[in-house]
């Protein structure tokens, strides 16, 4: 057995050199989990400077249309050669295999334009152990080759899988052979599926790398080390038997046999990504474009024509009413793009404006609102776009324009339209971009570009037809396209800056002619603002010499990345950039805000990137189309309802109408779940069966003592209609979740005892194992991504493939499980924000990877942070307020335990150095290339300040000086090698920056212990809590005694016995309590023991107040005055009063009135915050009557009546408020009469009353006693407060009730429309 397997030598040479131990860090980390692979051409041949860096730098396309008219060339180029056969090869020339779509995929793969997904981690060979080939797909991310080679069948090998046949079912030996050999193919190093810096790597390797865990405080250039490093080989293969493992258990398995799964050689086929038709007109015009100024660069360029252009643009500019002050357009030396931009003709002083250009001249929102287009208002019909994705709506809008000057009736900005040419990078360029950064914001450039253009059509070219038109103002002529948009999208990207608006320092995007030819230097400062007079002024930054380049900082105040400059203006300028840094991409850091369809495809494309099992919805959808589970349950749709709601709705009813809501639809579960109408996959199971009329739940939750249902062949490809597409798409499905399924049995959670213990590992190995593992508390297992619920999805999708067992048709455990982390990933800041600087991660970018890893015990820790655990559709933290006043709210600042806290530093080191890794040149070579010129070495001359202005300006003016070297030289090959250089030592300090966190974490304080303090402090308080509710319900909710009397009784005739006889004396206490009538005890107690009516009398004195009976219970004769009985409906299903009186703990309280009605414990807070919100408003009401009430137990109560109260539903207030004071039930007619009386009284009479209440609601008769109109909103007010009506609700009730009060007065019944300031603001 080799020592170390699977580690190759890469095939292009020249590496970045680094120390061994440096090297073997590396090795944590595993790869991406779907690898997406720069596809480089066939024969591409190690790093030369002589033959990567020759070749044109840009070029310029002038038209839209040059991608168009390249096609063309390139097709009658293909016809007119030899051996041209129209017939065979017209029709699929753009196809896959065509000669045309041949061609674009080699200037791609030339150009490293393209990122296509390979193959998940587990090719075919993988499955059953079959005889493997030596190599695999360079798209793999893990594969299993056999070292040894051997690649043709056996005599027992499945013809259709291409799957060795073993008569003896227990032998296993084939999945512990030593030939199972890992191997990891050249990958993108930056990461997972699209995204950028993806963090999917093996936890859990100490063992082999714990040496050179903090190997990177040195590096050497002399050293060799490849950049395919990946796990240990013991870890390997045990990961490679795992695959096997499962891979056996597939073609073996139930869905196997229906012939739904595609044989095993074409799954990695049907998992890699092809390149799209849609993408062969771009390749294509992008070579022959750059060939063209290969030819005639002098011809391609033509600086004569571009002068009379800005010529044009200027006299138009001029008339239009802009001005230029000390500045004119010039040919710059090494400006990238057309060369031109403004130098100053005198000195420029800071804070000068030297260009004013009108709003109107600009393309942006602004100029947009006045415009029309097939009689509609362009802005408004941009609006939308212009708020969300400001370039986006700019490209449309310039795209627009260009079309309409060019081919239409002409554009009013024409002039400035024709200077706008379309920058390209030349292949010599992207060939020195290639691993960097910068290629990768190039390519997610490409990819943003092609999405918003997809949406573009489907979306705003329906609405908004005219807008998109080919040939502006003529029907049938077709909308743009896809390489039309890109055109101008570029255009937006190189050109655009952001304007600030004087009035409320909003800021929007916008083309201003002139503007955009200024330099973008960081610390060049300046200002573009739109002033009052609807200019754009633009004001210098720091002072300028005569001749001087002018520049401005056209960032955001977080600065610009070396890479987003590079690739939006072909640049990067020398010295430090404080705005450095690679931005990462996390999946799931945008599943929160997407809509529900974009939810389904985010979740599922987290789930394929971090290795986890396919979704069960997604398996679900495959084996519907393909008719697996044939009708469903029969007994069930002989059962069905005949008119159910899917039925009336159009979607069918009973089973079929389960299956999705078309090809890519979402199944009934997944609806219901996303939409909150269903919280638990067995809820919107239940729901889901209900409305489609089946009486109870199919194939849901099945198990070993259930009935397991039957599998029904798939259709052959062969038979009449079995290659419909929608069946192949199904196919192909079930072969990309077979291949995931294995990817995440291999490299998903294994804890202790798992299968993934290797038999035949040495003893050495798993004592060293063993002693090396670090385990910390809540972090058991290698990973925790998806933690037991990746765990349960697997199972679920093996059982799927093994024995055919209905997968979840909503979101499984794992979606949720996603779902909640990514609520809490929300919080952490703007996906933009995720950057690795050198001095290490961003806060948002540490914090989404801490979520990222987050086990279940950290996420509910989190999620709770004290209070209950919201649901996993709940709004993310950071628009909640904690639950009570000890509640922690969740931390993006702070670390959540030492385990994760590690992992995530770990995590970010192993993608930091991966990349280092991939590097083809060390940076000494990237030095010899820019000619010793280090562009982080900055030797700009100063300015003599004072020279250049009169000492009557020196008190004025600032002495900021504007940058010199704005570029650095050598034109865009070798800028992209300066920011190559620059990025490897961000992220060498990158790495030194997070070992330095690392050996810092013991020091730390951790949120998930923050939170289990606080709940143990919350259990206790609880326990306190509930212990005082005991000892207070006697005080609270009991009847207190009001008077004792005790009697001296002879006994009588009746009721005599043995034990006391006629005559015979006893004492007897008669008891008064709340509540009581006194007469009623009285009468009660002469029966009992037999005394004469004229004793009752007798009694009833006795008990009064301020007699002996009432001395020892004085404490009890009043309570603390009562500040609400506010109604409650409780679980039951009926009303509690919740009486809350001065003085009153109203936690005290609310968990006394939970213990009486039976309300749950996670219900308590809600219930306190509702009765708290009453008791505010309660509050500010004023005191409108006071009713003293004697009570027939003797009391005096008092019955205050607040403004809102005094409506007509009074008597329900009286009601409450007896049950409160414990007054009798039968006096509240008598209280109410007498309260109306008072109010009429001291108020004034009812003058007006009708019915007020929102819909649904019982309606409440208000109650109008006065005419004065300040009054009566006064009234209404309280009313509609009291009520929950709302106070938007009182003036439209005001109106109505003056309007009674004056029948003869007209009512304009409407809300009066905002003031307006003079200069129209509102």
């Amino acid at each position: 057995r080799a020592a170390v397997t699977g580690i190759r030598t890469r095939a292009r040479g020249g590496v970045m050199r680094l120390q061994v131990r440096c090297a073997v860090l590396l090795a944590v980390c595993f790869g991406c989990a779907t690898c997406i692979g720069v596809v480089a051409a066939e024969d591409a041949s190690p790093w030369s400077e002589d033959a990567d860096l020759d070749g044109i730098d840009e070029y310029l396309m002038e038209s839209p249309k040059l991608v168009e008219q390249f096609l063309q060339v390139a097709m009658r180029e293909i016809r007119a050669g030899a051996g041209w056969n129209a017939s065979a090869e017209q029709s699929r020339m753009i196809f896959p295999g065509g000669e045309l779509h041949d061609r674009a995929l080699r200037n791609g793969a030339e150009r490293g334009m393209l990122r296509l997904g390979g193959p998940l981690f587990v090719e075919a060979p993988a499955l059953g152990g079959v005889s493997p080939r030596a190599r695999v797909g360079a798209g793999s991310a893990m594969g299993v080759g056999n070292v040894t080679g051997g690649g043709d069948r056996d005599d027992g090998e499945d013809e259709r899988t291409g799957t060795e046949l073993d008569d003896d079912d227990d032998d296993d030996d084939h999945l512990k052979d030593d030939n199972l050999t890992p191997y990891v193919a050249n990958a993108n190093a930056w990461g997972s599926g699209d995204s950028l810096g993806g963090l999917f790597v093996s936890e859990g390797d100490d063992d082999d790398v714990t040496s050179g865990r903090h190997g990177v405080d040195s590096w050497d250039d002399t050293e060799a080390a490849s950049t395919d490093q990946i796990a240990p080989a013991s870890s390997q293969r045990r990961r490679a038997r795992r695959a096997a493992m499962v891979g056996v258990e597939i073609l073996s398995g139930a869905v196997a046999n229906t012939g739904a799964l595609l044989p095993p050689n074409e799954w990695a086929d049907h998992a890699a990504e092809k390149m799209s038709a849609l993408e062969v007109p771009w390749l294509v015009g992008v070579e022959l474009a750059e060939k063209r100024v290969q030819d005639d660069p002098v011809l391609a360029r033509n600086e004569t024509a571009m002068d009379e252009k800005y010529g044009k643009m200027l006299d138009w500019f001029l008339e239009k009413g802009g001005t230029m002050n000390g500045v004119a357009v010039d040919v710059i030396d090494g400006k990238p793009g057309d060369r031109r931009g403004l130098r100053a003709t005198t000195t420029i002083h800071t804070n000068f404006a030297y260009l004013k250009v009108p709003a109107s001249l600009t393309l942006s929102s602004v100029s947009s609102r006045n415009l029309r287009s097939a009689h509609h208002n362009v802005g408004e019909q941009l609006k939308s776009y212009h708020a969300t994705h400001p370039e986006n709506a700019l490209a449309v809008l310039l795209l627009h324009e260009w079309l309409k000057e060019h081919l239409g009736t002409g554009s009013a900005w024409g002039p400035y339209l024709r200077t706008l040419h379309h920058p390209a990078l030349g292949k010599a360029t992207l060939r020195a971009m290639a691993g960097t950064y910068a290629a990768e914001v190039h390519a997610e450039y490409i990819k943003d570009a092609i999405a918003a253009a997809d949406t573009i059509q489907s979306d705003l070219c329906l609405r908004a037809s005219g807008l998109c038109a080919r040939k502006p103002g003529e029907t049938g002529t077709g909308t743009h396209t896809r390489d039309d948009f890109r055109w101008a999208l570029g255009i937006v990207r190189a050109r655009a800056v952001w304007v600030t608006k004087r009035t409320t320092g909003g800021k929007f995007l916008a083309l201003v002619p002139f503007l955009d030819l200024v330099t973008h230097h960081a610390d060049a400062g300046g200002e573009t603002v739109l002033e009052l007079d609807s200019a754009i002024l633009v004001t210098a930054g720091g002072l300028a010499k005569p001749g001087a380049e002018m520049a401005i900082a056209k960032g955001t105040s977080g600065g610009v990345t070396d890479a987003e400059s590079f690739c939006r203006w072909h640049h990067i300028t020398p010295g430090i950039n404080r705005g450095g840094g690679v931005r990462l991409k996390l999946p799931g850091s945008d599943v929160t805000g997407a809509t529900v369809g974009k939810k389904v495809f985010l979740l599922r494309q987290w789930r394929k990137e971090m290795a986890m099992p396919p979704r069960g919805a997604d398996l679900w959808r495959s084996a519907a189309a393909l008719g697996m589970y044939g009708d469903g349950d029969e007994e069930l749709e002989l059962m069905k309802a005949t008119n159910s709601q899917s039925k009336r709705s159009g979607r069918g009813d009973g089973w079929m109408a389960l299956a999705p809501n078309g090809e890519a639809g979402l199944t009934v579960e997944e609806e219901l779940m996303l939409t909150g109408q269903a919280r638990t996959g067995k809820e919107a199971a239940a729901t889901a069966a209900a409305f489609v009329g089946l009486s109870s739940v199919p194939f849901f939750d099945i198990n070993e003592t259930q009935k397991k249902p039957m599998l029904y062949a798939a259709p052959d490809r062969d038979e009449p209609g079995g290659d419909d597409p929608i069946l192949e798409n199904a196919r192909k499905d079930l072969a990309r979740y077979a291949l995931q399924t294995q990817a995440a049995a291999a490299l998903g959670e294994y804890g202790d005892g798992d299968d993934d213990d290797d038999g035949d590992d040495s003893d050495d190995e798993k004592e060293k194992e063993t002693q090396s593992g670090q385990k910390e508390r809540g972090d058991a297992k290698p990973r925790s991504d998806g933690g037991a619920a990746a765990a349960e999805a697997l199972g679920a999708a093996r059982d799927f493939f093994k024995s055919g067992v209905p997968p979840p048709r909503g979101l499984d455990v794992l979606d949720l499980f996603l779902l909640r982390k990514s609520r809490l990933m929300a919080v952490c800041g703007a996906p933009t924000e995720y950057l690795l600087r050198a001095d290490g991660p961003s806060d948002a970018l540490l914090c989404a990877t801490r979520v990222s890893l987050a086990n279940e015990t950290e996420v509910a820790a989190l999620e709770g942070m004290g209070g209950d655990i919201p649901s996993w559709d709940a709004a993310p933290p950071s628009v909640q307020s904690p639950k009570n006043e000890n509640a922690l709210s969740f931390s993006a600042l702070s670390p959540l335990s030492a385990s994760n806290e590690r992992a995530s530093l770990r995590r970010l080191a192993t993608a930091a150095t991966n990349v280092l890794l991939s590097y083809r040149t060390s940076e000494t070579e990237d030095l010899r290339v820019l000619d010793g010129e280090d562009p982080d070495v900055l030797d700009d001359p100063p300015i003599d300040v004072d020279s250049e202005r009169s000492a009557s300006e020196q008190t004025d003016l600032s002495s900021k000086q504007m940058p010199t070297f704005l570029r650095t030289k050598g034109g865009a090959v070798r800028a992209a090698v300066a920011a190559r250089l620059r990025e490897k030592r961000l992220l060498k300090a990158a790495m030194f920056a997070l070992v330095r966190l690392e050996a810092d974490i013991d020091g730390l304080k951790f949120q998930v212990d923050q939170a289990a303090a606080l709940r143990v402090k919350q259990t206790q308080e609880l326990r306190r809590r509930k212990k005082r509710a005991d000892e207070l319900f006697e005080l609270y909710f009991s009847p207190l005694t009001l008077a004792t009397l005790t009697v001296e009784v002879v006994q009588s005739e009746t009721g005599a016995s043995a034990d006391r006889p006629v005559g015979s004396r006893y004492t007897a206490t008669a008891v008064v309590m709340e509540g009581d009538s006194i007469e009623t005890v009285a009468r009660a107690f002469a029966h009992t023991h037999a005394l004469d009516e004229r004793n009752v009398q007798t009694l009833v004195d006795a008990l009064q107040p301020g007699t002996a009976s009432r001395v020892a219970h004085l404490q009890n004769a009043t309570r603390p005055a009562l500040v609400a009985a506010v109604p409650v409906v409780v679980p039951s299903g009926g009303y509690g009063v919740f009486v809350f009186r001065t003085g009153d703990d109203l936690t005290d309280i609310a968990f006394v009135f939970a213990g009486m009605h039976q309300v749950p414990e996670f219900k308590i807070p809600g219930l306190i915050a509702d009765v708290n919100k009453t008791l505010v408003a309660r509050e500010k009401h004023a005191v409108v009557l006071r009713v003293p009430v004697t009570a027939p137990d003797g009391r005096t109560v008092v019955l205050e009546i607040r403004d809102g109260d005094q409506h007509g539903d009074l008597p329900r207030f009286v009601e409450r408020w007896c049950v409160a004071e414990r007054v009798p039930l039968d006096t509240i007619g008598q209280i109410v009469q007498v309260a109306r009386q008072r109010l009429d009284q001291e108020i004034g009479p009812v003058l007006v009353t009708f019915p007020v209440g929102a819909a649904g609601r019982l309606a409440v008769a208000i109650e109008i006693r006065t005419a004065d109109p300040q009054k009566v909103l006064a009234t209404v007010s309280a009313f509609c407060v009291t009520h929950d009506l709302g106070t938007e609700s009182a003036p439209g009730i005001t109106r109505t009730a003056l309007a009674r009060l004056d029948p003869g007065a007209v009512l304009v019944d409407a809300d009066p429309t905002p003031k307006q300031a003079k200069d129209g603001a509102v």
